[in-house]
């Protein structure tokens, strides 16, 4: 957040969309949901689940418009596809601005308060 702060929104952007699939990767344990998958064969081991896999096993607990929005900005290739983009170093310098590092704050800021009105909902029916 210090560089989104400071307005170096290349580093900012390189640090959150990380961040944001270890929160989405979280969001999915949290509701038991399977965040590995077999490499093949099950002797290869396993590796994470793809961030357009895990929000597609959320669509439900995030919503279908949510899900979309995110897979749109994030991972659709008809779509801004940034997570892809910035992971393969194929946005040049003068890509990264304050509307792109703004879109990504509101994405955390959307699964934050999807995450408090989903532990909301469950902590009423704990109480009841």
């Amino acid at each position: 957040m210090i560089a989104y702060f400071a307005g170096d929104y290349i580093v900012a952007c390189h640090l959150i969309i990380p961040q944001f699939e270890s929160a989405i990767r979280n969001f999915c344990e949290m509701f038991n949901g399977e965040i590995l998958r077999t490499q093949g064969k099950a002797e290869n081991g396993n590796e994470y689940k793809s961030l357009e896999g895990l929000l597609e096993q959320l669509k439900d607990a995030l919503g279908e418009d949510v899900a979309t929005y995110y897979k749109v900005l994030f991972t659709e290739t008809n779509g801004c596809n940034y997570r892809n983009l910035i992971s393969h170093g194929l946005l040049f310098e003068n890509d990264f601005n304050e509307n792109m590092a703004d879109r990504f704050i509101h994405a955390f800021l959307l699964l934050g308060q999807l995450v408090l009105l989903i532990w909301e909902k469950q902590k009423q029916k704990c109480d009841s």
